[in-house]
C-alpha cells in the first residue's frame, strides 16, 4: 500500500513540462500514475484544464495562452483537489497560481508520525514563475515557487508542534501559517522522436524551521503517441532523513494535449 507523498509531483511535472510540445487551444485531459521508493510514495491522478490562445499562432514558440486546470488525486486513504491558473505571455515564460487541498487518513511509513502529525486536512496556495529554453536537442527548463501552508484539522494539534508537509518532506508549523520555497532544474536531450534522456534537482527550503530537502533524479523517458512512460534513479535528503538512493517511475496517458510546453 503506498503511503501518498505528494513530493512525487515532481515526478509528475518532470513528464509533463518538459515534453515541449504544443497543442491546441482546446480542453485537455490526461491519466496519469506516479511511484517512488524513497520516501515511498505512489499516486493515480486525473488532470483536465482549458487552454485558451491569447496571441500568436501554435507555430510560433513565443505566442501567449492562458489555462485553467484541475488535478484530482487519489490513492488508498489519500484525497487531493488542485487548481491553478497559468498565464505565459510567450510560451517560453510564465506564471501560475494555484490552491491545494488534501486529506490524508494514514501514516508515512517513511516519517516519525509519532511527534510529528501526519494525518488530516492540509491546504497551501502558490504561486510560481517558469522558464523553457531549447537549443537542437537540448532543453531547459527551471521554476521557483512560493508557498503559504495551513494545517486544518489534524489528529492531535494541540501536543504536537510540527506536522509533516508529504511534498517536502519537511516540519511545517501546526496550527498556524507557514511557508516554503521551491527551487526546480530539469535538462533533457532528445535521442529521439520518442527517446530521450534527462536529469532534474529540486530543493525545499521551510520557513519557520529552516530546513532543506533535495531531490537528484536522472531519468530515461520514452513517448508512443498519447502514451509516456519515465523511469529512473537517484538520491534523496533532508533535515529529517539522511541520504538515501531512490527509484521513480511514472506513466501517462493524454485524451486531448494541453496547450503549451
Amino acid at each position: 500500500m503506498f503511503r501518498r507523498l505528494r513530493a512525487n509531483r515532481f515526478v509528475v511535472s518532470l513528464a509533463i513540462v518538459l515534453q515541449f510540445g504544443v497543442a491546441r487551444a482546446d480542453f485537455d485531459a490526461a491519466v496519469s500514475g506516479s511511484y517512488r521508493s524513497y520516501p515511498l510514495s505512489g499516486v493515480a491522478e486525473t488532470t483536465v484544464g482549458y487552454g485558451e490562445l491569447l496571441w500568436g499562432t501554435e507555430a510560433d514558440a513565443l505566442y501567449g495562452f492562458v489555462r485553467l486546470a484541475a488535478d484530482f488525486d487519489a490513492i488508498t486513504q489519500y484525497q487531493a483537489t488542485a487548481v491553478r491558473f497559468e498565464f505565459f505571455p510567450i510560451s517560453i515564460l510564465g506564471a501560475r497560481v494555484g490552491q491545494l487541498w488534501q486529506q490524508n487518513h494514514q501514516d508515512y511509513s517513511s516519517y516519525d508520525c509519532v511527534n510529528n502529525v501526519c494525518r488530516g486536512y492540509f491546504s497551501e496556495k502558490y504561486a510560481e514563475g517558469q522558464l523553457f529554453l531549447g537549443v537542437g536537442p537540448l532543453k531547459l527548463s527551471g521554476s521557483y515557487r512560493y508557498t503559504i501552508k495551513s494545517a486544518g484539522e489534524v489528529s492531535n494539534p494541540n501536543a504536537l508542534t510540527y506536522y509533516i508537509d508529504p511534498e517536502s518532506g519537511l516540519q511545517f508549523t501546526n496550527g498556524q501559517i507557514d511557508h516554503s520555497w521551491r527551487a526546480r532544474g530539469a535538462a533533457l536531450v532528445e535521442l529521439s522522436p520518442e527517446y530521450s534522456l534527462g536529469y532534474s534537482q529540486t530543493q525545499f527550503v521551510s520557513d519557520r524551521s529552516d530546513e532543506k530537502s533535495n531531490l537528484w533524479i536522472a531519468f530515461a523517458q520514452g513517448a508512443w503517441g498519447p502514451a509516456k512512460l519515465v523511469v529512473g534513479g537517484g538520491e534523496y535528503d533532508s533535515s529529517l532523513h539522511t541520504s538515501h538512493s531512490t527509484v521513480i517511475a511514472y506513466g501517462q496517458w493524454t485524451f486531448w494535449p494541453k496547450l503549451g510546453f
